[in-house]
């Protein structure tokens, strides 16, 4: 399962942006994949796309240039994908 490889959460801070905490677990190195897309699920921002080494990882999204609305970060990680549901609110 995805929660094997690696977890994420994320929190919101007051300047429109939302920090994504990324922790990958008992491996070298792992390929992975960030992406944020729109309630309608159009693409509308790659976040992180490489190899990365097991640790902890504070990534930011500045999403100042969005409207408030429904978003969903996905996460891909040596084949596994777990999405999360986020609303951006101005």
């Amino acid at each position: 399962k995805f929660e094997r490889k690696c977890n994420f959460w994320y929190y919101t801070t007051g300047d429109c942006q939302t920090k994504i905490l990324l922790r990958a677990f008992d491996m070298q190195k792992i390929d992975f994949h960030l992406d944020v897309y729109d309630a309608n699920g159009r693409h509308v921002e790659e976040l992180l796309n490489g190899t990365y080494k097991a640790g902890k990882y504070d990534i930011a999204w500045v999403a100042s240039e969005y409207s408030s609305g429904i978003y969903f970060v996905q996460a891909q990680a040596d084949g596994f994908t777990a999405t999360q549901k986020l609303m951006l609110v101005k």
